[in-house]
């Protein structure tokens, strides 16, 4: 009797630490899944969970999506003229998370005009297991095969960890919000105030009299780097259906190559990244950023040696859609199946 009376009562006591752990998790909101509207948002939340919740709540709003990494949040969706665009930047985003977006928003029946793809460095090293599995990275569960309750348990039913101890510091210690977490919510759910203070704050630079010898020293070299596998074939795979239903959908569509600073060009594996450009060009044309050219060599362009500022993000969209050719080498058109002919020169 006595023993299981033991056994009664140690079950209870490891219900009532799980539900107090599941509980805590809960109101603490780490990620911002329980409460995606809140205001009150101490960590990163996981953005490609708020974007979808914001998405589900607009209607026929927008018919311009630009897909990227958090290095294409640089580029203002307010400024491609006649396009209402919406800027879908997510952290270390690759093209399986794109691909999987741009299947909802058209099962969503989502009026799309045209998209703009911007690839990285890791675009092709990454497999999408890794975000799939993550805390911050993982994707909305009405763009996989989870169910809701799965998706919430990955969240409330697992351990605390340090982020989510330093969180709560924050949250009932500190009472500070950082600013860098406030503008990721406003890029989110209020672009326009976001792209405007921004601008605000950006650095005027005159192209034609900039000294391109001349680098700031004190700009930090901080570096967003991704070492990871060679996942060329899946990556060209999902590209090719993103395509494919562009196509099929009678979108139109622009993919880019992120500009690189040439800390960040210089460290990277060439002969991968040049594997990939190569297969790119088999499927689509592209254009190309990310090679030595007077913005990349400049780090006054950079806040730190992996993303670019706005000024670089209004000549992006200048190059592409007003063919811009003014700055040598930046923007370099890459047609379908160039590799493959006898001569290749690319800076026409």
């Amino acid at each position: 009797m006595h023993y299981k009376k033991w056994i009664k009562r140690s079950l209870i006591i490891l219900i009532l630490l799980l539900l107090s752990n599941t509980i805590f998790l809960y109101l603490l909101d780490t990620y911002s899944i329980a409460k995606p509207m809140s205001k009150q948002i101490y960590n990163v939340p996981n953005q490609r969970f708020l974007i979808v919740e914001y998405l589900k709540t607009t209607k026929s709003k927008y018919d311009t999506y630009i897909f990227g990494s958090s290095r294409v949040g640089y580029i203002n969706p307010l400024k491609m003229l006649n396009k209402k665009a919406y800027n879908l930047s997510v952290g270390a985003g690759i093209p399986h998370e794109h691909l999987l977006l741009l299947r909802y928003l058209l099962k969503e029946k989502k009026d799309i005009k045209h998209i703009l793809i911007a690839l990285d460095d890791f675009s092709f090293t990454i497999p999408f297991s890794e975000h799939y599995n993550s805390l911050d990275l993982k994707p909305h569960y009405l763009l996989t095969n989870d169910t809701k309750f799965s998706y919430y348990s990955h969240y409330f039913f697992r351990s605390i960890n340090k982020i989510d101890i330093k969180d709560m510091r924050k949250k009932y210690f500190h009472k500070k919000v950082p600013k860098e977490i406030i503008q990721i919510k406003q890029a989110i759910f209020f672009q326009r105030l976001f792209y405007e203070n921004k601008e605000n704050n950006s650095i005027k630079i005159k192209i034609n009299s900039t000294n391109y010898d001349k680098i700031d020293t004190n700009l930090p070299n901080a570096i967003t780097q991704y070492i990871g596998l060679n996942n060329i074939e899946n990556t060209i795979q999902d590209l090719k259906e993103i395509i494919l239903l562009c196509k099929k959908n009678n979108i139109n569509y622009k993919i880019i190559i992120n500009p690189m600073s040439y800390i960040l060009f210089r460290d990277i594996n060439q002969t991968l990244y040049n594997q990939f450009k190569k297969r790119l060009s088999n499927i689509t044309d592209y254009y190309d950023f990310s090679n030595p050219n007077p913005i990349n060599n400049d780090l006054r362009y950079w806040h730190e040696a992996s993303h670019y500022k706005l000024l670089v993000g209004d000549l992006i969209l200048k190059r592409i859609y007003n063919n811009d050719t003014s700055i040598p080498n930046f923007g370099i058109h890459i047609p379908q199946n160039v590799y493959d002919r006898p001569i290749l020169n690319l800076n026409k």
